[in-house]
């Protein structure tokens, strides 16, 4: 009886439709989880900055001793603060052995040059000293008005003002009617609702899912204690 040597066209015709298959299967995988890699990377990476910003947000808020805006029941997309100034005469500093600083956070379309979607808008910190003052009770007052910046992003009072993006694809939140509001608290207290909002390119969206979500938070003042 002679031996079998080897495949018949009929079986190898039939393994190679059977691997082609767990070929094509595996490969439906792999793009699949790829894509949930890279959108829970993206989801992770833009939730990261989100959170961040609303941390130092607050951390910086607490120090705040006077709130120009949003103005007392109003709304704003932009905080400007000072710490060491007092909320009801301007006199500065409260403590002479602490420096007296204006603070200001506010939203602005993205740079092109930082790579971000056109239309993207980013969140800002902008910071400065406030030198001179004569103290408390009886010093002059602070001038708020011609203090902070003229343009959100941007250098624009000198050299010693300091200049921190925050996050991009910041938007107005649904929920609320802007970044920051007073409406219905108490005089130190701000309700900030900040939005990351990425909407993926025409060359991503058949593999990339929007990013929407939204912190809200109450950033409570340091004018009580006044």
């Amino acid at each position: 009886m002679n031996k079998r040597k080897g495949f018949t066209l009929i079986e190898l015709m039939v393994a190679i439709i059977i691997f082609s298959f767990m070929i094509m299967s595996m490969t439906a995988m792999y793009i699949t989880a790829e894509k949930h890699m890279f959108q829970n990377l993206r989801y992770d990476k833009l939730r990261t900055s989100l959170t961040t910003a609303v941390k130092f947000i607050k951390l910086t808020s607490s120090q705040g001793t006077r709130i120009d805006s949003p103005s007392v029941g109003g709304s704003s997309g932009s905080l400007a603060f000072a710490s060491n100034v007092d909320s009801r005469t301007g006199c500065y500093p409260i403590n002479p052995s602490v420096q007296a600083r204006w603070h200001y956070i506010c939203a602005v379309a993205c740079p092109a040059s930082l790579g971000y979607q056109p239309g993207a808008q980013c969140l800002y910190y902008h910071t400065q000293p406030i030198s001179g003052g004569g103290g408390c009770p009886y010093g002059a007052a602070w001038n708020a008005a011609g203090s902070y910046p003229i343009r959100c992003g941007v250098q624009t009072r000198g050299a010693s003002e300091q200049v921190t993006l925050l996050m991009p694809y910041v938007a107005i939140p649904s929920s609320a009617p802007n970044i920051f509001s007073r409406v219905d608290l108490e005089l130190n207290v701000v309700r900030a609702a900040i939005r990351v909002r990425w909407i993926p390119p025409a060359s991503l969206s058949s593999v990339s899912r929007p990013v929407d979500t939204t912190l809200e938070t109450y950033l409570s003042f340091n004018i009580a204690a006044q």
